[in-house]
């Protein structure tokens, strides 16, 4: 199922219910010893269903040529966030609650305001983030 996640479409976002139920009922200690059986139950089976239906193993991803991809660049810190993307640059400061949000939610809050700030130079392109 992993290796082919990649290649089918949507195939990481039908494999997270997988990850999730598996995550809730084996033991940590288990997915390092490889030791460890589980019931399937009702609702694993229904997330394992996209994964035996043959119409959906057999679709495919289309590879299109990447001709030129834009590259936006961002980071955070507590203070605030920067940007840039084809030399072009964008920043600005956190205020009220923002100032208190971990810094990973920061991270991709730069993310989102960067590619909003660029969206009319990266619209309709290959974008590397």
């Amino acid at each position: 199922m992993a290796s082919s996640a990649a290649v089918t479409p949507l195939g990481l976002m039908h494999m997270r219910p997988l990850q999730h139920w598996l995550h809730t009922r084996v033991p940590r200690w288990a997915w390092h010893q490889g030791t460890s059986r589980v019931n399937i139950t009702p609702s694993c089976r229904q997330t394992l269903s996209p994964w035996t239906d043959i119409v959906f193993l057999w679709s495919d991803v289309p590879l299109e040529q990447v001709s030129r991809r834009i590259v936006v660049t961002s980071d955070a810190s507590k203070i605030g966030w920067g940007a840039t993307c084809d030399g072009q640059a964008a920043s600005g400061v956190w205020t009220g609650p923002r100032l208190f949000w971990h810094i990973n939610c920061l991270e991709l809050l730069a993310v989102l305001l960067a590619l909003r700030r660029f969206r009319p130079r990266i619209q309709g392109k290959h974008v590397l983030v």
